[in-house]
């Protein structure tokens, strides 16, 4: 029993001095975070002050070092508002990924956009925004429609007539523009082109600007090449042997294509 009290008073003793000591660190960490507290606020006047002078050392290194923006827009873009999009305190675009943030905003905002490329030179104090603009296939609607399928608005008349497209529905399929973009491969074929037509079975024809039309079928990207080599030599042999009307390619897959000739006058 004696031997029993003793540890028990050892152990009441220990626990007094380590709560004296929780206590005195405690303590110690209140007076370390006060004091950090009065340095942060003695440091947030002192900008402050700065800030309220015009002629402060932090006015002038922010006039020193705001940059020079100069926005790169082909006339493809022309009318989209980028300059009034950029933060009032310019010298913010220094930040590494503040500019390429803002350029994935604008991707997103203007489909019309294709990518953005910022170009920064410290020695001049100028940032480029490089914009590049998407590249329409076809007009649908006054909406053009480029290689990966996106639609977007035509702000102004292409240089070269672009082919009208024509849908039965009110969307285009997710393969149209890798399809559009395989047959603008081949220059012969596609300067040829004057429009591109869906039915209600969702099959394509495409009207040649000398009133001829092929039937393509389907809106596939797979044997597109294979089907325009094709196209071109039969397209060859029937302009040698009285001229079509009319080539059919939706029976391409089963080793046929079907040749309409002329009408007789």
């Amino acid at each position: 029993m004696a031997f029993k009290r003793r540890v028990s008073k050892r152990v009441r003793k220990q626990r007094v001095a380590l709560r004296a000591r929780r206590r005195d660190d405690l303590a110690r960490q209140m007076q370390q975070s006060a004091l950090r507290l009065s340095v942060v606020a003695v440091c947030a006047v002192a900008v402050f002050c700065f800030a309220m002078n015009s002629d402060s050392v932090l006015h002038r290194f922010i006039r020193r070092h705001t940059p020079t923006v100069t926005l790169q827009t082909p006339p493809a873009l022309t009318g989209i508002p980028f300059y009034t999009e950029l933060p009032d305190q310019r010298i913010w675009l220094w930040i590494p990924g503040v500019s390429g943030r803002i350029g994935r905003q604008w991707s997103i905002r203007y489909p019309a956009l294709e990518k953005v490329r910022v170009e920064k030179n410290w020695s001049a104090n100028r940032i480029t925004f490089l914009l590049r603009p998407r590249t329409p296939l076809v007009d649908w609607n006054r909406r053009g429609v480029d290689a990966s399928g996106v639609v977007f608005p035509l702000s102004v008349t292409p240089g070269m007539p672009l082919p009208r497209l024509e849908s039965a529905s009110a969307s285009l399929s997710p393969g149209i523009g890798p399809w559009l973009e395989q047959l603008s491969q081949s220059t012969l074929f596609w300067s040829q082109v004057s429009h591109i037509k869906e039915d209600k079975r969702g099959h394509w024809l495409i009207g040649l600007q000398n009133g001829l039309s092929v039937v393509w079928g389907e809106a596939l990207p797979e044997k597109t090449d294979l089907r325009l080599k094709a196209f071109l030599r039969v397209q060859a042999d029937a302009e040698s042997n009285g001229g079509w009307r009319q080539i059919d390619l939706r029976f391409f897959d089963e080793g046929r294509i079907i040749v309409a000739g002329r009408k007789k006058p």
